[in-house]
C-alpha cells in the first residue's frame, strides 16, 4: 500500500512539473514571439527611412555582401537594379561600374581589386566622381562596428 501512494505522489509530482515546465515554454515562446515581432517593425521602419531619403545609401556587411539599400542608389550610381538584391557581393557593383566605364579606361579586374582592397581597409572616407552621364556624385564611406 505505502509503495503504491509512494508511485501515485511520484507522478503527482512529476505531472506537476512537467504542466510548470510547460506553462512556462509557452511563455517563453510568447516572449520570443513578442521580440521578434518588435524586431520586424523596427527593422521596415528603418527601410522606410532608407527608401524616403534622397540620396543612395547602402549597408554591406564584413564580407562585403549586400545587406540593405535603398531604390535610389541604383539610379545615383549607374547600377542594373537587379545587383540591388540583399546578398550580392560589392565585387558584382564594382565590376559593372568598371565595365561600364564608370571608373574610366581601367583594367577591369585590376580597378575591382584595388577598390576592394581600398573598402577592406577600416576608414571613413569621402569620394567624387563624375558619372559617364555627366553629373557627379559624392561617395561616404563609414565603417560600423561589426
Amino acid at each position: 500500500g505505502l509503495m503504491f501512494l509512494a508511485l501515485v505522489g511520484g507522478l503527482w509530482v512529476a505531472a506537476g512539473r512537467t504542466a510548470r515546465e510547460r506553462e512556462q515554454l509557452a511563455q517563453a515562446r510568447l516572449a520570443e514571439a513578442d521580440r521578434k515581432a518588435e524586431a520586424q517593425h523596427h527593422e521596415h521602419l528603418l527601410q522606410q527611412v532608407f527608401d524616403h531619403v534622397g540620396e543612395g545609401i547602402c549597408l554591406f556587411d564584413a564580407d562585403l555582401r549586400l545587406r540593405a539599400v535603398n531604390g535610389r542608389m541604383a539610379d545615383l550610381v549607374g547600377l542594373d537594379p537587379a545587383l540591388t538584391v540583399p546578398g550580392t557581393p560589392l565585387r558584382d557593383w564594382l565590376t559593372q561600374l568598371a565595365r561600364n566605364g564608370e571608373y574610366g579606361a581601367v583594367n577591369v579586374e585590376a580597378e575591382v581589386a584595388r577598390r576592394l582592397a581600398e573598402v577592406a581597409r577600416p576608414v571613413r572616407s569621402l569620394a567624387q566622381r563624375r558619372r559617364t552621364d555627366g553629373r557627379t556624385i559624392e561617395t561616404r564611406r563609414t565603417p560600423l562596428p561589426d
